[in-house]
């Protein structure tokens, strides 16, 4: 049914390309754009888990788009983007000879490969600009929400498993020059005939000022709203970003979830810097969670958490390699009790800020974040670049609710006694634009663990897990190759 699906998916596509081409007269089709890219990246990761029990983590990794444009008369824009990604081997589509000297079936059991056909519907969106002749615009569908440096809003295009993210939403925009507004809605999770209310949405405005050249000064509010079901009817779903469903049993209110923030970035000759600061507040309505999830066992508790990231760059503009030196640094609340009625981690909500390549997930939280940077244009076509990373726990000794949250369980304990140094390393890069559109990035990363990776601080999971497997505390090793094609 999967590949049944898919396959209606592209001809689909096709069809409607076939139809705004031959039919301008009652489409109305000013004109068609096709793009798409290619994104393999492999990975090879040694002490994945912090701890040489465990086997290396090796795999490879395949993202392919395609998208068509379609712009109409009176300023509408239709736009269509399909997306397939997959590990390879783990959707082979042709036949495979195996141990038995047999051929593998596929899902259909017909011997032609087990490939799912696995492409999802990644953008689907109108656009109409200049409503009613004013700087107003107006989308609706499925379309990515990208603000800033991605810092809370981004579209999971990063190192780890770039598959994306795309919201079913309607934004509404202003822009008459020198600054905007845009007002949004998203649903993150539909329960329609299960429960009168028990839907996820994001709601959000973001504003924007450009009055200045060279510098952006943006306010925002984001506001999460969680009506599950107080029994756990909808415990389990997969939602986008785990930080925002519980998988155990809530109260009967919502979990509501504001962020209020403000981002400056501007450029002042040869520097560059910027800053991004939130406050976040609410009501964390979930009574027994995952370490994804905030604990409260008693009554329905608070949201108050704050974080913070900046930094500032400097270029040698008139020097050989025009090289550049920078500082990174970030820092997000931690909670010291998860079975008090206040949640003082900081979320990351969906941001696509990642501080050190083999911990980076966009979920690091409770603590302080250093990078200083250093890269280099040795020609016309290879870059290089340096970062070294230090990261500090700002809650190290942590009350575990017993028998309530997984790492209590796993490690038994109900007081977290953890360590505040969780480690430092380096990541190094080299990158070789072979082509205007085709890019090969090399790079290898090493992460000396502090004590806090054998203690279980809890840094991961936006400062409710931990990282590995909380016995051991051995470097990690990682070597990634990527080529990146855009058309």
């Amino acid at each position: 049914m999967r590949r049944l699906a898919s396959v209606a998916l592209w001809q689909a596509l096709i069809l409607a390309c076939l139809l705004m081409a031959t039919s301008p007269a009652y489409a109305e089709v000013e004109e068609i754009k096709v793009g798409g890219d290619i994104l393999v990246r492999g990975h090879w990761v040694i002490d994945a888990f912090f701890d040489d029990n465990f086997p290396d983590d090796k795999f490879v990794e395949q993202r392919n788009r395609i998208h068509v444009q379609a712009d109409f008369t009176e300023d509408v824009t239709a736009y269509i983007e399909l997306q397939n990604y997959n590990i390879w081997g783990e959707d082979f589509s042709s036949t495979t000879s195996t141990a038995f000297g047999g051929f593998e079936l596929n899902e259909a059991g017909n011997g032609r490969g087990r490939n799912g056909g696995d492409v999802d519907l990644y953008q689907a969106y109108i656009q109409m600009d200049n409503v009613g002749g004013n700087p107003l615009s107006i989308k609706f569908g499925r379309q990515e929400l990208v603000y800033g440096r991605e810092w809370l809003l981004g579209n999971n295009d990063t190192a780890w498993f770039p598959n994306g993210l795309s919201f079913d939403a309607v934004k509404v925009s202003y822009n008459p020059g020198n600054w905007f507004i845009d007002a949004f809605w998203a649903k993150l999770a539909e329960t329609r005939t299960f429960e009168a209310d028990a839907d996820t949405d994001l709601y959000g405005i973001y504003a924007g000022c450009r009055a200045i050249e060279d510098w952006e000064f943006d306010l925002y509010w984001l506001y999460v709203r969680d009506a599950q079901d107080a029994l756990g009817i909808n415990a389990g779903f997969d939602g986008v970003t785990p930080a925002f469903f519980a998988t155990g049993v809530r109260t009967d209110d919502t979990d509501e979830f504001h962020t209020l923030g403000l981002r400056v970035d501007g450029i002042v000759g040869n520097w560059n810097m910027g800053i991004d600061a939130a406050y976040q507040l609410g009501t964390a309505a979930i009574r027994v969670a995952t370490p994804f999830t905030p604990v409260n066992l008693l009554d329905d508790g608070d949201y108050d958490a704050w974080g913070v990231d900046a930094y500032v760059n400097y270029t040698f503009s008139n020097v050989r390699y025009t090289p550049n030196l920078g500082v990174q640094i970030a820092y997000y609340s931690g909670d010291d009790d998860l079975t008090d009625d206040d949640h003082e981690a900081f979320n990351r909500v969906f941001s696509d800020i990642e501080y050190t390549e083999p911990l980076g997930t966009g979920e690091e939280s409770n603590g302080t974040y250093l990078v200083l940077s250093g890269s280099a244009n040795l020609s016309e076509k290879i870059d290089v670049g340096l970062y070294y990373n230090f990261i500090w726990a700002a809650e190290d000794d942590i009350d575990l609710p017993a028998q309530n949250l997984l790492d209590a369980i796993t490690l038994g304990k109900t007081k977290l006694e953890g360590d505040t140094d969780i480690g430092h390393g380096f990541d190094l890069w080299v990158g070789y634009q072979y082509s205007e559109d085709l890019n090969f990035t090399a790079g290898y990363s090493h992460f000396f663990a502090g004590d806090g990776i054998d203690d279980a601080t809890l840094v991961a999971g936006n400062g409710t897990s931990f990282y590995g497997s909380g016995l051991d505390d051995d470097d990690v090793d990682y070597f990634y190759l990527q080529a990146s094609l855009a058309f």
